[in-house]
This record gives C-alpha cells, structure tokens and sequence, in this order.
C-alpha cells in the first residue's frame, strides 16, 4: 500500500532524518511517537510532498515517486492519494463549516456543489458535528475545529489519512473529542500515519508503533511488544517516562 525506501531530508546543513525505510498495508495504523524535533511531522510532510525530500522513494498505491528525479504531474496525482490533518486545524476563517467540507470536493476534484454539499454534510454528521454546519471557525472550539478538520479531510476519500499532532493544541476534554474520532475512523478500514504524543492513545489505536529519535528508526512493534517489551534501551528510556508519578 504505501512503501518509503530510504527517505533523507535536510534543511540547510541540518539532517532532519536519514535512511528512513517504511512499508504499510492497507488497513495499518502506524504512529510515530518519539521526542520533539526527531523528524516525526517532516516525514509526515514528505510523504505528501508538502516537503520535498531530497533522497528516496515514495510509493502510494501502484505509483512510485523518486525524490530527486520527481515530475510536478506525479507529485500532484500522488498528493491526491492523501489527506492531511494539520496541529492548528488550517480551515478557511472567511468560510461557513460546509463551504470548508466542500472546498476540496469542488476545486479540486471538481465534484458538482449540490453533490459536494451531500457528501460534507455526511463527513460533518459522521464528526458529530452536523448542528455546526453553517457555523463559521471562530464560533468553534478548538475540538470542534480539528474534528471539521478531519471530516473535510475524509470527504476527499484519501487511500492515506496523514494526522500531525492533532491534540497538539487542545486542552485534555477536547482532545478526548478528537481521539475518539479518530479511533472512530481507525475502525472503518481508512490507512492511517499520525505523529502524536498521546501515548495511551497510540498503544489503543495502532497497528504498530515508530519510535524515532535523532531523525531514524529507533525501533518498531506492535503496541503491546513496544510498550511492554521493547528492544532497544534507548526506547525503554522514553517509554518508562510515560510511566513515572509526576515529581517523583
């Protein structure tokens, strides 16, 4: 389903990850969890080519893209084999709910609006969010924000779900909201990358877990092998932190 084979990136003289290898089937699940600035959104942004990696390969489906020979034709049709939930919602302040679901539907898969506006308003009912639907983004919660966020992300039937941190910028109620939406979608099949440092969450949600640090793999398992067995030290270091009493 999705192959990354020996992904690199830099900005300036900086290695923000190197040598990243990644195979996920259809259907998976796969957190990145590990510290801040290992490399976790980066990748996630050159898996859709919102950055530009400089070395690698990215497959999608059956359609492989080389990093440094890439055709601006391929990464446009690669990039609509994917959605992105951002940390900070990214939705158009000047534009209702439904004008947001449905921005992406009509400018850029050219559905006609009284279809588009059927499948948004089932995007936003499936959020539970449909009361909202003529709302504008500043009569929203931050929670509510995100979970429109998704719904207009999902309305695009993407083959990959990228999420970026998507509680980043919540408080612990909202960010309940967002997970269990989340979860919701995990449950339906979609094939799905987050970064995140709900680490609970992940061990519920995941197929398998990427613990990165320094801008590589460290290690990778299942849920219940990473978090109760890990191999590498390094990743029993950032797990055991998660398990420590505040102040203790």
């Amino acid at each position: 389903m999705i192959s990354v084979t020996g992904l690199s990136k830099k900005f300036n003289n900086h290695l923000v990850f190197h040598n990243i290898d990644l195979h996920i089937e259809s259907g998976e699940v796969i957190t990145l969890v590990g510290p801040s600035g290992t490399g976790k959104t980066t990748l996630l942004r050159c898996l859709n080519f919102l950055e530009y990696a400089d070395e690698g390969t990215v497959a999608i489906d059956d359609m492989q893209i080389h990093c440094a020979q890439k055709k601006e034709k391929e990464v446009i049709q690669l990039r609509r084999k994917t959605a992105m939930v951002f940390q900070n919602y990214n939705l158009f302040k000047h534009k209702t709910v439904i004008e947001n679901v449905m921005e992406g539907l009509v400018y850029v898969q050219k559905i006609p609006k009284v279809k588009a506006r059927t499948l948004a308003e089932a995007e936003i009912a499936k959020v539970g969010l449909v009361e909202k639907i003529n709302h504008y983004p500043h009569q929203l919660s931050g929670g509510q924000q995100q979970r429109i966020a998704i719904a207009r992300s999902l309305a695009l039937k993407p083959k990959v779900l990228l999420l970026d941190e998507p509680t980043s910028s919540l408080d612990p109620e909202r960010s309940r909201e967002v997970l269990n939406v989340i979860k919701l979608v995990a449950t339906t099949g979609m094939t799905m990358i987050l970064a995140t440092h709900e680490m609970e969450f992940a061990r519920q949600v995941s197929s398998r877990i990427v613990f990165m640090e320094h801008g590589e793999i460290v290690e990778t398992g299942e849920p219940d092998q990473l978090f109760d067995a890990p191999k590498k030290q390094r990743t029993r270091e950032f797990i055991n932190q998660f398990r420590e009493p505040v102040g203790a």
